[in-house]
Parts: C-alpha cells; sequence; structure tokens
C-alpha cells in the first residue's frame, strides 16, 4: 500500500524535527507558510491558499495518507490583540482545512497545547475537560473539540515548553543562552510550571502514534514537570555556568501581559507512555547534550 505524509508548517523548529523523522518511514510532503530556505518545501498559507490544490498535486491514488498540523498563531497576546485574524487562522480556516483533509481520506494528527487548560492545579490528564482563560487556548480548544466531534480517527497531541539540545535553534534555552551572552537579566514568572519536552522526543512521538494509528486525545510531553524558576536553576548548574546572570522571580502581574497565563500548566504523560513505546529523554540528559553542543 502506498503511503505519503503531509506536514504543514514544516519551516518551524517542531514541524522541521517531524519532516526529519518521518521522512525514516514514509514520503513527506512538507509545507511552509511566509518564509524558508528549504528547497524542498511547498509554500502554503492557510489563510490564502486551498490544500485541496497540494492533495490533487501530490497525493492522488496514495491509499495511506497522514497529515501532521503544527502550524498556528501561537503568540498568546497576539491572539487577542489581533483577535479577528487569529482566530482565522487557529480555528475558521483550520476547520475547514481540516474538514477537506478528512473528506479526502487523509488521517488527521493535530499538534494542540497545555494552554487548553486554566492552570489553576496542573498535572492535568486526558480526562480533564479544557477549560483556557487565553484566546490561543481557547481557539485550540475550539479545534480539538470539533476533532473529537467530526473527524473520525483523529488524533490530538498536545505539547507543553518544547526544547532543544542545539543552542542556535528555537527554544527557551536558547533565550537564556543569549540573555546570558548580552549581560541581560532573566525574570521568572512566579508559579509558572510546565513539562519541557525534547524536540526530537515530540517527534519520535508523533511518528510512533502515526505507525500505531492512536486516535483521541494524548499528552505528548517528558515525565518531568519544572517551575520556569527551577529549570532555569538546573540550568545554570548543569551547564556550569560560573557567569551567572541576574534573575529575579516576579509575580504574574508585574509582566503586563495583554492576554492571560495559565500558572501551571503540567501535563501527565501516563496514557501515551501505556499506549507507545517511547522513552523520553531527562531533563538532565537534555542539558548535558547542550552543554556539548555549545562546545
Amino acid at each position: 500500500m502506498k503511503s505519503k505524509c503531509l506536514v504543514l508548517g514544516a519551516s518551524g523548529f517542531i514541524g522541521g524535527y517531524i519532516v526529519n523523522e518521518l521522512s525514516k518511514i514514509t514520503e513527506v510532503i512538507a509545507t511552509y507558510s511566509s518564509r524558508s530556505n528549504d528547497e524542498k518545501l511547498i509554500q502554503f498559507n492557510i489563510q490564502t491558499d486551498d490544500i485541496i490544490n497540494i492533495i490533487d498535486k501530490y497525493f492522488k491514488n496514495v491509499e495511506n495518507k497522514t497529515v501532521v498540523i503544527t502550524i498556528a498563531n501561537s503568540k498568546i497576546d497576539d491572539c487577542l490583540r489581533n483577535e479577528v485574524n487569529a482566530y482565522d487562522i487557529n480555528v475558521a480556516k483550520m476547520k475547514e482545512m481540516i474538514l477537506k483533509l478528512y473528506n479526502n481520506s487523509f488521517k488527521v494528527i493535530f499538534l494542540s497545547t497545555d494552554n487548553v487548560y486554566d492552570g489553576k492545579y496542573g498535572q492535568y490528564t486526558e480526562d480533564i475537560a479544557p477549560n483556557p482563560i487565553n484566546n490561543y487556548g481557547k481557539q485550540k480548544a475550539i479545534v480539538e473539540q470539533f476533532i473529537q466531534d467530526e473527524i473520525q480517527n483523529g488524533l490530538v497531541l498536545r505539547l507543553s515548553q518544547t526544547v532543544g539540545t542545539k543552542p542556535d535553534e528555537s527554544h527557551i534555552f536558547k533565550d537564556w543562552i543569549n540573555s546570558i551572552k548580552d549581560g541581560k537579566d532573566i525574570i521568572c514568572i512566579n508559579g509558572q510550571k510546565f513539562t519541557p519536552t525534547l524536540v526530537d522526543d515530540v517527534a519520535l512521538g508523533v511518528k510512533l502514534a502515526m505507525q500505531q494509528d492512536l486516535k483521541g486525545v494524548y499528552n505528548l510531553v517528558a515525565n518531568e514537570s519544572f517551575t520556569r524558576e527551577k529549570l532555569l536553576t538546573k540550568f545554570l548548574e548543569v551547564l556550569d555556568i560560573t557567569d551567572r546572570p541576574n534573575y529575579y522571580v516576579k509575580e504574574l502581574d508585574f509582566f503586563n501581559f495583554l492576554d492571560k497565563r495559565a500558572l501551571d500548566t503540567s501535563l501527565v504523560n501516563d496514557k501515551i507512555k501505556r499506549d507507545l513505546d517511547i522513552q523520553f529523554t531527562s531533563m538532565n540528559d537534555i542539558l548535558n547534550q547542550l552543554k556539548k553542543e555549545m562546545g
């Protein structure tokens, strides 16, 4: 049976790793929206382009078809500041596109977020109903529910903070490295807690979930959760940074965010570990590899 996978948003940090992992087992067609130096990627803008054109061109006579959707406006404040545009991308056009893919026999894998929770308690399992407090989380929750209601065999994978071991990629460790180089203070939100997960593990989880034909909702996260302050402390210790920056812990109100922030969005991964043969990389191993990459 001929198979092929479509990865939407492959020029992003997570999308690129997913393409590399899926390419080990199937042919991958991958897209970018506005900027990319990779000539192998196809331009696709969810607001202006019709996904049917890609389906007709690249997926004719393909029996086993999967789409992994990583595209989103994930900037929390922008989803309120430019609410209409963000809703168009994250909900209206997203639902329209997903339905077209589903009607063309694609297995739909949708990447969601821990921001579908209000952050009051943390350690959320998949059977806890979403209760988002910011527009970004609300928009993701709408699509999650749409997939559960309308897309048979659809899969939602909820992610938390995704990190990497390369210092030049787009993740929280890069931000801290740059702050240290520039002599800038680092300010952490008091009580903010999440479940940082290696991007390689996210990509592997997507591949295994596709192979096992998982459906429903799963938290695709590592075993350990951290407050931002504790993660920063561990980062400084493992990387043996002696010229340490000044860092402060401030209450949420200090930051003057436009939209609300959920404080403790830590997720539990028992369900995905039960259904997939996956081992998540420990934070110690992630940071030691990052240290090695930094030379």
